[in-house]
């Protein structure tokens, strides 16, 4: 799989990627508290489709395991020269147990209700090597009963 690697900003990531999933679950907090005004124009060399894709993957996911709960996608500073997509959810929540081997292909996650939703178990397994390929990294935090976040990390453009 080859990338387009350009500067390319997160705040018209998240933008579209909202636009393409809609509906009345999903909120764009660029206004919110959740990304800083400052976070609106930073930029990263990455392929804007791919990004696309990322966020995508990361809503639908948010969407099919959140139990009709809020959904969130925003973008914050991880470090001095990284910024992040952020998807979180307030369904369920992910066992500890289970956090590196939910990026792995074909993973799916056992419980009764996660079995009556459809998925290849690749979407996340996708997000993490489109993020690697664009120098990026993933990982999630979750608790249960509570919901879960969903990171991609990108170095930005200095």
């Amino acid at each position: 799989m080859t990338v387009s690697l350009l500067p390319t900003r997160l705040n018209d990531i998240v933008a579209s990627a909202t636009t393409v999933i809609g509906g009345d679950a999903i909120h764009e907090c660029e206004n919110n508290q959740s990304t800083p005004a400052e976070l609106d124009d930073i930029m990263i060399l990455g392929d804007s489709d791919k990004l696309i894709q990322i966020a995508l993957n990361f809503l639908s996911h948010a969407v099919k395991y959140g139990e009709g709960a809020a959904i969130e996608i925003y973008f914050s500073k991880t470090g001095n020269n990284e910024i992040t997509i952020v998807v979180e959810d307030f369904g369920s929540g992910i066992d500890n147990s289970l956090h590196d081997e939910i990026f792995q292909a074909y993973t799916r996650l056992a419980n009764v209700e996660q079995r009556l939703t459809q998925g290849t178990g690749l979407g996340l397994c996708l997000v993490a090597e489109l993020t690697k390929l664009q120098h990026g990294r993933t990982w999630l935090e979750s608790k249960l009963g509570f919901g879960s976040r969903f990171y991609a990390a990108f170095p930005t453009l200095k």
